[in-house]
């Protein structure tokens, strides 16, 4: 196996082993009727994918890739406009959802509620945002954007890496069927429906990620805020469904309109194709 190979398998190990210790013990709540571990708890998981390709980049890369990965977190110039896409796009999904949610509920959100969670007590929606933001949108975003998907792509389509990508990803969500609400008793049917979506949200960051000339701030952005609408104590599960429906269908002319190769208008940013030597940057 080469570097970048074993590399790609230390990431996956660490981002899988670390989250999946974190989220055991709701597991194990869950299982025996027992009172879980406080709710704050559960966004450390995110931690698994953002020490994972630290590791990772530190071993394929030598500290030289642990500065890239940090760069293209914080550097703002790199995408521009995109950043602007990344937060405002999954605000925009609201509108969107809001006439078809009343035609099937007869009733419109609770608007005093938007950006209030039940999965973070206590906060006011600026603060939840935050949260989320800085959890699984970075903690997320910096491994599966910033550290996996640029190597797929070393080999692959950015279509087909975003595919191969979605199957990691998803079994990365495992231990959360048996305890986290909305997932816990989804059947095969809604397990299916489960990773057709997340499919669609990958091409989606697969997008924004190479027009945004491989920058993880902006992913982090539109997965944080993602999270925050969708978690929202204001829409009920026909809203957030609704929201999904239109990432789904956003995901094909993503496909259409750019091709299965950038999924995006300008040439994605990689990282070196080729194996460092093995004392590079080391």
């Amino acid at each position: 196996m080469s570097r970048r190979g074993r590399a790609i398998a230390l990431y996956i190990g660490v981002a899988y082993g670390l989250t999946w210790l974190i989220w055991w013990p709701y597991l194990r709540a869950a299982r025996s009727g027992s009172a879980p571990p406080g709710p704050f708890i559960y966004y450390l998981a995110a931690l698994g994918p953002f020490v994972g390709a630290l590791l990772a980049e530190r071993y394929e890369r030598g500290w030289t890739g642990v500065s890239d990965l940090c760069r293209r977190l914080v550097d703002w110039h790199r995408p521009g406009w995109w950043l602007v896409v990344g937060v405002g796009s999954p605000l925009l999904l609201i509108p969107f959802a809001v006439g078809p949610g009343y035609a099937l509920t007869g009733a419109w959100p609770a608007w005093d509620l938007v950006g209030v969670s039940g999965r973070a007590p206590g906060l006011g929606p600026v603060w939840t945002w935050l949260l989320m933001t800085a959890s699984y949108g970075i903690g997320e975003e910096v491994g599966w954007r910033g550290f996996l998907l640029p190597r797929l792509q070393s080999n692959h389509s950015a279509l087909r890496s975003t595919l191969l990508l979605t199957v990691i990803w998803g079994a990365w969500h495992l231990p959360a069927f048996g305890f986290r609400e909305g997932y816990v008793g989804l059947g095969v049917v809604g397990v299916v429906g489960f990773l057709i979506g997340l499919a669609a949200g990958a091409v989606v960051l697969t997008s924004l990620y190479n027009a945004a000339r491989g920058s993880i701030l902006a992913v982090a952005l539109w997965h944080g805020t993602w999270n925050w609408v969708a978690t929202s104590d204001a829409f009920g599960g026909t809203w957030v469904a609704i929201m999904t429906g239109i990432i789904m269908a956003a995901a094909p002319l993503v496909v259409l309109a750019w091709g299965a190769q950038d999924l995006a208008p300008s040439r994605r940013s990689m990282v070196p194709s080729a194996d460092p030597s093995p004392t590079g940057g080391r």
